[in-house]
């Protein structure tokens, strides 16, 4: 009896865990065009002209299992969508960013 109880409450655990995450569009910077412009691998079918993102610089350590961390750098605002690829992001004023940092949505409010 205590093993079904168990294995219940780690089942709904796990689901809930699972229905709560949501997909977020996450691409990198795969070009700085300027000291606040850049090109992101984020296009029309991901993101729109205006929206709003967030710049992570991602580290990883270790070996085969490299543990990585995520440090949220600033952010910006896409100013243009060239296609279904690729669109162009102005920085907030003071972000430094490099190719291959990671660019995610921001959360809507």
């Amino acid at each position: 009896m205590i093993f079904f109880f168990t294995f219940l409450v780690v089942a709904f655990a796990s689901l809930s865990a699972f229905c709560a995450n949501k997909k977020v569009a996450q691409g990198d910077i795969t070009m700085k065009v300027s000291a606040n412009i850049a090109q992101i691998n984020l296009g029309e079918s991901n993101i729109m002209k205006g929206q709003r993102l967030a710049v992570f610089r991602q580290e990883c350590h270790g070996g085969r299992f490299a543990v990585c961390t995520k440090d949220r750098v600033g952010g910006g605002r896409v100013t243009r969508v060239f296609d279904k690829k690729y669109s162009e992001i102005a920085l907030d004023p003071g972000v430094h960013f490099d190719v291959g940092y990671i660019v995610e949505q921001e959360p809507s409010n």
